[in-house]
């Protein structure tokens, strides 16, 4: 039965899978940073764990001053969310989506959790010639009044940014429509010019703009369940109507102040990723039948097509062997021809290189004989 939420990460499922305990595998499946969680997040929630005791601040004051410094907004502008997950499900329910529009291939939770409910979907698609770079003028023709718009940024599962004239453009094409666009920023903290790119700062002057914001990545605290809104003020009021009052627990609120303030682990993890991702790509691309893409973030896409492998055939390899890659069927557009790979420690990495390079060896010898 293949999973209700298609996702990486998920241990417990290779284990049954492979028979072997979540312990023996090397996960690059779910886009992680390596380098974390920040040993100063650790030491907090050792010495607060009595914090489980009582509940939760429910407006989350602390962490709210925290992220508004980090993104230059007002605390007002701000709803916390238990994951990114929550705060895009709390988004098309508060504004009561007519559809949900997304450019194709980008994370599938957008259109999941809105077929879920009822709620339509529109898949605009953008061209592999390109490198699925975003393009606004299709949106154009597209766009209606009620619907709500999801731009990944950067985009998972391809691994690029968009260009700031297209996010401009697709702004006003809303604007015009009367759509609503919400921005995801899961992964906008592995950039090095993360500011220059965040639309954050320019949510209270847009009332049809808002930003979904991931903490989990970076700052690998997954099983936190850590994310935030920024939105208008007005839409603010009525999201915190659409959320539990308890629904970020009291040791994720502590994991994230702290996590905000680290900048040293901030440096350290961009610095280590702009090394470790060109090592990567560049051993990739030495890799007969794979082409992967360029990426500006912690993963990378790449095309299978040429292996002589599906994109499920080349996860059971890799995963009988202790590695889980990610297979991107549940992507639009992508489909058995693609695998997404997260970048790890250099030792981690030159592993799964190895194990690909077996792989596709062996697939290759398979076809001549």
């Amino acid at each position: 039965m293949p999973p209700l939420y298609p996702h990486g990460g998920n241990l417990l499922r290779a284990s049954r899978e492979f028979g072997m305990p979540t312990s023996a595998f090397l996960d690059f499946s779910a886009n992680l940073n390596p380098l974390g969680p920040p040993q100063s997040v650790l030491k907090a929630l050792r010495g607060h764990l009595a914090l489980v005791a009582n509940y939760p601040d429910p407006e989350g004051l602390e962490l709210k001053m925290a992220l508004a410094g980090y993104f230059s907004v007002e605390p007002e502008c701000l709803v916390l969310t238990n994951g990114a997950s929550e705060g895009i499900l709390t988004l098309i329910q508060a504004l009561q989506a007519r559809r949900v529009v997304v450019p194709v291939p980008t994370f599938n939770g957008y259109a999941m959790w809105a077929e879920g409910r009822g709620i339509p979907t529109v898949q605009v698609p953008m061209t592999q010639n390109n490198g699925f770079s975003l393009v606004a003028r299709p949106f154009a023709e597209v766009l209606q009044e009620g619907d709500v718009l999801f731009i990944c940024n950067p985009n998972n599962p391809v691994g690029n940014v968009a260009d700031p004239g297209q996010l401009d453009e697709l702004m006003e094409i809303c604007a015009k429509a009367g759509a609503f666009m919400v921005v995801d920023e899961s992964f906008a903290d592995f950039l090095p010019d993360r500011d220059s790119i965040s639309v954050a700062g320019r949510v209270g002057g847009c009332r049809y703009l808002a930003v979904v914001f991931s903490l989990t990545k970076f700052y690998t605290i997954p099983g936190l369940r850590l994310g935030c809104i920024i939105a208008p003020v007005d839409l603010v009021q009525t999201l915190e109507v659409f959320r539990d009052p308890w629904n970020v627990n009291s040791l994720a609120q502590l994991a994230g102040t702290v996590a905000i303030g680290d900048v040293t682990f901030q440096h350290r993890s961009r610095m280590w990723l702009a090394r470790e991702k060109e090592f990567f790509f560049t051993k990739l691309q030495g890799l007969a039948g794979i082409r992967p893409y360029p990426p500006e973030v912690n993963f990378i896409l790449c095309d299978i097509s040429s292996s002589g492998l599906t994109a499920t055939q080349m996860a059971r390899e890799t995963g009988m062997r202790g590695v889980l890659v990610r297979s991107c069927v549940s992507f639009p557009t992508l489909g058995e021809s693609h695998i997404r790979i997260a970048i790890r420690t250099r030792k981690e990495n030159q592993i799964l290189l190895d194990i690909l390079k077996e792989v596709t060896l062996k697939s290759s010898k398979n076809q001549l004989d």
